[in-house]
């Protein structure tokens, strides 16, 4: 069992452990563990973001390690699938966040992406 589920974010009353839900999502989506380990993290993480209890503030120092590791993953799946459900993931990030996105500077964006 990889410890995590994507139901957790969803819970009521459970908005004050969105950043442990964040930070246990960035930890399974590391490269070092199992790609369906990483796929499962990464749809929690989208859940929490889509939650309608999502605090942007909260999620800014999450911002740049979850968008590193999600692109990190794109880049080693091959099915379509897969890569549409990482995709939707980072929309639901700069929906969840929005003017927080930018926010984010350029230079990390290019810095991960290259």
């Amino acid at each position: 069992s990889s410890g995590i589920n994507a139901e957790w974010p969803l819970r009521p009353g459970s908005q004050d452990k969105h950043p442990q839900v964040y930070q246990i999502c960035i930890l399974y989506m590391d490269p070092s563990q199992d790609i369906v380990v990483r796929l499962t993290a990464a749809t929690t993480l989208k859940a929490a973001v889509s939650d309608f209890a999502f605090y942007p503030a909260a999620f800014n120092d999450y911002l740049e390690p979850a968008l590193q590791r999600l692109y990190l993953l794109l880049k080693e799946v091959s099915e379509c699938e897969s890569m549409v459900k990482i995709l939707e993931v980072i929309i639901a990030i700069i929906e969840g966040c929005g003017k927080h996105v930018s926010s984010f500077r350029y230079y990390n964006t290019c810095k991960f992406i290259m």
